[in-house]
């Protein structure tokens, strides 16, 4: 009988140090998926306020909405392309960023933030 508690002991610990292990392990990954998430939005920002600047030299205004620059074309002498390709889009053609959400963008401007407050001021 004796053994017997003690082997159910050395289970019981050798499972909390598994839970232990695996809430550790899986805290880390969520945060580096939310700082890979964050090191994608920084770019995502910089090339979506490329694509409207690269808008404004072209037609000497900002566009109306984002999902112009992922549905129309530019043409500069020889070059023709969309002016923002390579970020995931809705259904409707508007921008995502890395986590979902709509970019803020103001259209008197030419200003886009990410629309989560967090990350407003990037």
């Amino acid at each position: 009988m004796e053994m017997t508690r003690k082997r159910v002991m050395e289970i019981a610990a050798i499972a909390g140090i598994v839970i232990v292990a695996s809430v550790i392990i899986g805290f880390r990954m969520h945060t580096a998926g939310v700082a890979a998430k964050e090191n994608a939005l920084a770019d995502q920002l910089r090339n979506v306020r490329s694509a409207v600047q690269l808008y404004f030299v072209v037609n000497n205004a900002y566009p109306s909405d984002l999902k112009t620059l992922t549905s129309e074309k530019y043409t500069i002498g020889n070059r023709r392309g969309l002016y923002l390709t390579g970020i995931v889009a809705d259904k409707d053609n508007n921008p995502l960023d890395p986590f979902g959400n709509h970019f803020n963008y103001d259209p008197k401007n030419g200003k886009v933030a990410a629309s989560e407050s967090k990350y407003g001021e990037w």
